[in-house]
């Protein structure tokens, strides 16, 4: 893994395993925004605290629209993880 192309494929590689792994005990609404997050620093790495504020509000936005149209849209239910029931239903 002398090259950091296939370090950041590797890195990739195991967020996505852990974003599987982490999915319904975080729940939807935590997990997504923290694998969107991951993975961006992952393939574009940045020290910026602006980055940082710029990919949160990608994420937390990118969350809100997929939310909406999985449970709006096409009432599939997204798991909770620990999260309160009253917020979301």
């Amino acid at each position: 893994l002398a090259h950091p192309g296939e370090r950041r494929v590797l890195l990739a590689v195991l967020a996505v395993l852990l974003f599987n792994f982490l999915f319904k005990p975080l729940g939807f609404v935590i997990s997504v925004p923290l694998f969107f997050i991951a993975l961006t620093y992952i393939l574009e790495p940045s020290k910026k605290p602006r980055d940082f504020f710029v990919r949160l509000a990608q994420a937390l936005v990118i969350t809100l629209v997929v939310y909406l149209v999985f449970y709006q849209l096409l009432s599939v239910r997204l798991p909770l993880g620990f999260l309160p029931k009253k917020w979301f239903y």
